[in-house]
Parts: C-alpha cells; structure tokens; sequence
C-alpha cells in the first residue's frame, strides 16, 4: 500500500493513530497450511492430483502468486510419512524458486505458462547449467535432504521452518539430476550450491513461488506447507513519536 507522511498533534486521535501504526507494522498474512498436490502429470512422478510421493519419485507445483509486492516471512513444511531425512537424505532434494510474472525461458522462448500443460518444459530451461546460474526466476532455497533433521524439527509430523534455514548440499551442491521432469527442469541440470534464505525473500505483485521435492527417504510421503508473508510498503513511521500523555485530575 501507498503510504503518505502525516505529522501528528499530541491528542487523543494521535494516540489512536500510533497504536494503529502499531498494529500495522507487526501485521502479517497466512496461507492455509494443507497438503499440496502434484497439478500436472509428468515423467518420473505420480499422476495429476496426486497428494502422495513414493520413493525415488519427485513431485512440483506453485505454492504461492503474490497478490501484491510482498516479503516472505516465513514458510513451513511437515512431512508425513517418514522423517525428512531418513533413508540417504544426501540424494533427497527440495527446491523454491520465485518466477516473475514476466518470465521467460533462459534458452530464449516465450514460454510463460508455469503450468505448461501436456509436457512440462521446465522453468530452468537451461540443461547444462546449474539452477539460478541464468534466465529471470530465482532460487530462494534449496538444500538436500540432510537438513531436514529432526532437530530442525522435521520429524515426520512435525512442522519445521524453511526460512532461517542452513540448507546443506557439501562441495558437490544439489543434484539438479533430482529435479528431472518437474515443473522446475524437464531435463537434468548441472550441480547447485544449496541455497539458504535467513531472513526471507521479496517478491512482486504476480510473482509464483514454485517448489520441487525429489523423495529419497525410503517411504511415501504427504507434504503440508504455507507461507506466511507481510507487505513491504506498509512501515509506518510516525512523526513526532507519540507518548501518550497522564491524565491530569483536579478535586472539586
């Protein structure tokens, strides 16, 4: 939102004002926490709508479209089924990328459906290259499997926190090969550095926040997630800061 400058008189209404300014600044918006499904068909994942991923299988989708300029605060993710890390957690991939509305294809199309329906010709669209090495999407987060540990509180049925997240992935960063035939890559990409995202992450009104999940943890899982988010031009800075006054009483 558009805010403008106001200066403030020491009354009552000021009073009034600053405790809105108050409430504003702290103010912040949730997505439902719920399961996600696997929107489109592809290779190498179960079918349309499916809510469950099997092992050695991988799934994507879009989590979120910004309705306005926004940062996001916070996202959470529960695995249900198995914990996050179990099995070879080294092989197990999770990737976020936000893709502006005005997204293009690195290789120089003019491919900008993020549901790209019959096949899914990825967001990536650069096999060779690592993830966010070019085109106009970002990753915000990715890391391999070893960081969803249960002291991270990614037991199975447990609710953990992407962001201020350390995401792992060593010298060898993530496998882009896990990505394969999601909404993020049709093709295998080059190794990636694990991203982290300590604070959050902006994005513009129209923005999609897309994730991929390649499963190697030994069991089917079921995925809850939600991003929790604030306006980033609703800061209210009141001028003069007002202190509210004592009341003053005089006997009769």
């Amino acid at each position: 939102m558009a805010v403008q400058s106001k200066t403030l008189v020491n009354d009552l209404g000021s009073a009034v004002v600053d405790e809105l300014a108050s409430q504003l600044n702290r103010a912040v918006a949730v997505t439902p926490f719920q399961m996600v499904r696997q929107p489109i068909t592809a290779a190498g994942t179960n079918a349309a709508d499916s809510i469950a991923t099997a092992d050695n299988e991988r799934t994507s989708g879009v989590l979120f479209v910004a309705p306005e300029d926004l940062f996001v605060t916070s996202v959470k993710l529960c695995f249900v089924g198995s914990n996050g890390n179990a099995s070879t957690p080294a092989q197990t991939t999770f990737a976020l990328l936000r893709v502006p509305q005005t997204w293009k294809q690195y290789d120089g199309s003019s491919q900008t459906q993020v549901l790209a329906a019959p096949a899914l010709n990825g967001i990536h669209g650069n096999n060779a290259g690592a993830l966010g090495g070019a085109g106009t999407y970002e990753v915000v987060f990715s890391t391999t499997g070893a960081a969803f540990s249960s002291a991270n509180r990614f037991q199975g049925g447990e609710i953990g926190e992407l962001v201020g997240l350390t995401a792992t992935g060593g010298t060898s960063g993530i496998l882009g090969a896990n990505l394969t035939s999601t909404m993020v890559s049709a093709s295998s990409v080059g190794n990636s550095d694990p991203v982290s995202s300590p604070s959050g992450f902006a994005m513009g009104a129209g923005d999609s926040l897309v994730y991929a999940y390649y499963n190697k943890t030994g069991q089917s899982v079921n995925m809850f997630m939600s991003v929790g988010y604030r306006p980033v031009k609703d800061q209210l800075s009141l001028s003069p800061s007002f202190t509210q006054k004592a009341f003053h009483s005089k006997g009769r």
